[in-house]
């Protein structure tokens, strides 16, 4: 055989490689038609359901009708008032006194438009509570200011009772008698008394 010259079976190993191919690039030209052809097809004759698929490829917040569930705000308000407060005490005068209460992390604070509130407190306030349960935690403490600016902290932590509350019938009324804080270092003896009312209805509002 000559030099530069293929034999006869290299042509034929040529001629079969591009027989395979062309027989690859066919067979992915058809697949990809297929697929075309296929979706044209569904689309065409069932456009029902492309509608449907489009729908549910829509996320959410996407469509202008769409809100977000919330629960029913209408059926867990409830107000909050406090129906008096008292401090009494033979050892020190009291200034005035403030009133801070937690009702499921709820805060109630009084006297809101000013630092300290005059002794005996009545009946003030008309607290807005979003209760998700009718059964709850609750605290109030009572913080106090003698004539000379001496503060004291009254708190609930020694009642003998639970420290929770229960909406299941309303109005709700309960009486939190408090004591001295025990890391207080003022050792006098003093009567405090928080009680309060919570029912659906608002109360007429008395700052």
């Amino acid at each position: 055989m000559e030099k530069g010259r293929k034999s006869s079976s290299d042509k034929e190993i040529e001629v079969a490689k591009l027989n395979f191919r062309q027989s690859v690039l066919i067979a992915l030209i058809s697949a990809s038609s297929g697929i075309i052809v296929t979706y044209l097809t569904v689309s065409s004759k069932f456009p029902a359901v492309q509608a449907e698929v489009a729908e549910n490829t829509t996320s959410p917040s996407d469509s202008k009708e769409y809100v977000e569930p919330l629960y029913n705000t209408k059926n867990h308000l409830y107000y909050l008032r406090i129906s008096s407060a008292s401090l009494t005490s033979k050892d020190v005068e009291f200034s005035g006194i403030r009133i801070h209460g937690y009702i499921e992390g709820a805060p109630v604070s009084y006297p809101m438009k000013s630092v300290w509130a005059k002794l005996p407190v009545g009946k003030v306030g008309n607290y807005p509570l979003i209760l998700k349960e009718k059964r709850g935690f609750m605290s109030f403490t009572m913080i106090a200011q003698d004539k000379n600016g001496v503060l004291y902290e009254f708190t609930d932590e020694m009642r003998n009772v639970s420290l929770t509350y229960d909406v299941s019938k309303t109005p709700y009324e309960v009486d939190f008698n408090l004591n001295l804080d025990l890391l207080s270092p003022h050792n006098i003896k003093a009567e405090a008394k928080v009680s309060i009312e919570i029912r659906k209805e608002p109360f007429e509002y008395i700052n």
